[in-house]
């Protein structure tokens, strides 16, 4: 049985320290007790990690996904998620340990927003498209990566994770309009534009959301819509 080195232990907290830090930063900015548990196991892996990891590395690693799983049921976005994988890819570990701390870091990240993205209500094929688009990439690079590691369980999972969302966003991109592109030749008040463009003064947020005005009486005169 290979000893693990005191050096090799230390790079691989220190990875787990970064990763528990982009963790609770998912939720930064929440009050109340809607992070607390996130931060509580945080800091609870952070605490006893390095023990865990020495002694066998089973509780190391179930506490490190339980980490993962109430970020995202506290309510961490997709984005939020996307700086953890950020930190996960930035990692130049050298040691076995700390190698898999960052590739366990980036799959549980994309299982979780593979689940954010299986529960969020999208509004236009091109906002679906563009969530796609991301952890798609994402989803590559951890297959080719479990793929040259010879680890069948990884390359396994992540396969069945990828078709799992590929199958999900394709079926409800077909029921999604279309964003399109307005012009009016003046700026126009969101609820007359929205009349205008649907017949529906109520849809003015819709028009607020996609273009971002600096004052909803003061819509710019060429945006995006929604086609329907």
């Amino acid at each position: 049985m290979t000893v693990m080195t005191k050096t090799d232990l230390n790079e691989a907290i220190a990875a787990t320290a970064l990763v528990l830090t982009a963790l609770q930063n998912t939720l930064a900015g929440q009050t109340g007790a809607i992070g607390a548990q996130t931060n509580f196991l945080c800091g609870q892996l952070a605490t006893n990690g390095a023990t865990e990891l020495y002694a066998g590395g089973y509780q190391f690693w179930f506490d490190l996904q339980n980490c993962f799983e109430s970020a995202q049921q506290a309510g961490a976005t997709f984005e939020a998620m996307t700086a953890v994988l950020t930190v996960a890819n930035t990692l130049t570990p050298t040691g076995r340990p700390a190698i898999a701390v960052k590739n366990f870091a980036i799959r549980m990240t994309l299982m979780e927003q593979a689940r954010i993205l299986a529960a969020t209500i999208f509004t236009s094929r091109q906002q679906l498209d563009n969530y796609f688009s991301q952890i798609d990439a994402s989803l590559q690079a951890a297959e080719l990566v479990a793929a040259d590691n010879l680890d069948n369980v990884a390359y396994t999972l992540l396969i069945n994770v990828h078709a799992a969302v590929s199958n999900d966003l394709a079926t409800r991109a077909f029921t999604l309009p279309q964003m399109v592109t307005y012009s009016f030749p003046t700026r126009l008040p969101s609820l007359l534009m929205a009349q205008r463009l649907y017949q529906d003064a109520s849809r003015s947020d819709q028009l607020i959301a996609e273009n971002s005005p600096i004052h909803p009486l003061f819509m710019p005169a060429t945006g995006e819509a929604l086609s329907v």
